[in-house]
């Protein structure tokens, strides 16, 4: 209803649009707000980065890289 009156589609208060969804028992979307599952730990020691983000390698199954994003 709010944005059929920003668009100019419908012109009505405010308090009229808050009253009639007050009636009809609706409500506005409800944004959830972002979980985060985890933190970095301050005091933890990071791995080394061996490769120096060179992945070439001379041979097959020589060098192996994943992501643990």
């Amino acid at each position: 209803m709010q944005a059929d009156i920003d668009a100019g589609l419908t012109s009505a208060r405010p308090v009229a649009v808050d009253r009639a969804m007050r009636t009809l028992d609706l409500s506005g979307a409800v944004r959830a707000k972002k979980v985060y599952t985890t933190s970095p730990d301050s005091d933890a020691v990071r791995a080394p980065i061996l490769l120096d983000r060179d992945f070439t390698s001379d041979r097959p199954d020589r060098v192996w890289v994943t992501d643990f994003t």
